[in-house]
């Protein structure tokens, strides 16, 4: 599975399409966030950093995107493990899909 928010460069804001073009790059099942609008900011992100093995101002990122869009991938790669962070996410309180 490919980690592709993870970097050791400087972290510039990213803009909306700056992730998707990344994770459009790339084949396989894709994990959704959903907004719920009753989860914590904070318990998002550190979910996203805990789960997903993701720079924090990454994580902080994606959250905004789920928060302001109503959702956002947030990891791609092979179904099974994609349902793990799945099952790991909704037993945060958190909902997330694994999609086409």
């Amino acid at each position: 599975m490919k980690n592709i928010y993870n970097n050791d460069e400087d972290i510039d804001i990213l803009e909306e399409t700056d992730v998707k073009e990344e994770v459009d790059s790339d084949s396989g099942k894709k994990l959704i966030l959903h907004n719920d609008d009753i989860t914590p900011f904070d318990s998002v992100i550190n979910a996203l950093v805990q789960i997903c093995k993701i720079e924090y101002e990454i994580a902080v990122q994606l959250t905004y995107i789920v928060h302001y869009q109503g959702k956002c991938i947030v990891q791609e790669g092979a179904e099974d493990k994609l349902k793990k962070m799945k099952m790991a996410f909704e037993q945060r309180g958190i909902i997330a899909t694994v999609e086409d």
